[in-house]
């Protein structure tokens, strides 16, 4: 966050912004198997974020090309409400969009520091691995024909959650794989991510995780 004050105010602003990357990080971890995990992360991240707000710190977006592209993609759900027909308008429907919005911004000001990147990077492999984990035992030991996702319960978007971590769990896996520790435990994540994507017998999102 750019733009803090000096002295007690700036030290508080800097204390904040630990949580708000705090709270990202309890988000990112459990988006695929806490719903109590997601929901403490985020509003953790967000008060944090508005308390740095309130001190006087400035948002720092990296690239500004982020918010360009939610701002869009927020005025074309707007649009289809506005052209949608009368019996499927819903203009409550843009709050919830609104609130889906929240954390990229949340990512977005976070991700101030290189470093940060990685790690947020790393937080959704590991969350994603466990819950891959978790979700591969549950399908092993139960009936279920197509493998979800403990707070993804549907193998559809659970299918298209994974399919989109896969890609991130192979760049990292490329960068690392010589490391001694890093690119097996890599290794073992995107293993793990791999077949329990497979399992979810999803073909749609399989195009776009190969690509």
């Amino acid at each position: 966050m750019g733009g803090a004050p000096m002295g007690g105010v700036g030290r508080g602003a800097r204390v904040l912004d630990g949580a708000q990357s705090f709270g990202l990080v309890v988000l990112l971890f459990g988006l695929p198997f806490s719903e109590a995990m997601k929901s403490l992360g985020l509003a953790i991240a967000a008060a944090a974020f508005l308390g740095k707000l309130v001190l006087g710190a400035r948002p720092r977006f990296e690239d500004r090309k982020v918010l360009l592209a939610l701002l869009v993609y927020f005025a074309m759900a707007a649009l289809s409400v506005a052209v949608a027909e009368p019996h499927l308008r819903k203009p409550s429907e843009l709050l919830t969009i609104g609130m889906t919005i929240v954390p990229f911004i949340l990512v977005a000001d976070a991700c101030n520091r290189p470093s940060r990147k990685l790690f947020f990077a790393l937080t959704i492999v590991a969350g994603a691995t466990l819950a891959a984990f978790l979700a591969y035992v549950d399908h092993m030991t139960g009936n279920y024909q197509r493998t979800v996702l403990g707070s993804v319960e549907n193998a559809i978007p659970a299918a298209e959650y994974l399919g989109a971590v896969v890609p991130l769990g192979v760049a990292l896996l490329l960068e690392e794989v010589a490391a001694p520790l890093a690119g097996p435990l890599l290794g073992l994540g995107v293993g793990s991510l791999v077949i329990t994507f497979i399992m979810t017998k999803s073909r749609g999102p399989l195009p776009a995780a190969i690509t």
